[in-house]
């Protein structure tokens, strides 16, 4: 059993359900082919309501700096 197992159990009894999602969320994906990328991409898309953006290891540095520009978020 996983840590997300465990809490799935528990917050099924306490009857606390997560507040519903406003908008699509998105998930970086990163892989190393690009046959994999894809392959788990569409796989991800096609049982779960998310946005995958798909990323080599190479562009890894790149993909976060534009995703941060895109939305910086809360200054620590």
């Amino acid at each position: 059993m996983t840590a997300d197992d465990l809490a799935v159990g528990v917050l099924s009894l306490t009857g606390v359900r997560p507040a519903p999602l406003r908008e699509t969320p998105k998930v970086l994906l990163v892989e190393c082919s690009s046959e994999a990328l894809d392959f788990f991409a569409d796989q991800l898309v096609a049982n779960l309501p998310i946005q995958v953006d798909k990323v080599l290891p190479a562009d890894l540095p790149a993909a976060v700096r534009m995703r941060k520009g895109a939305n910086p978020g809360p200054r620590r």
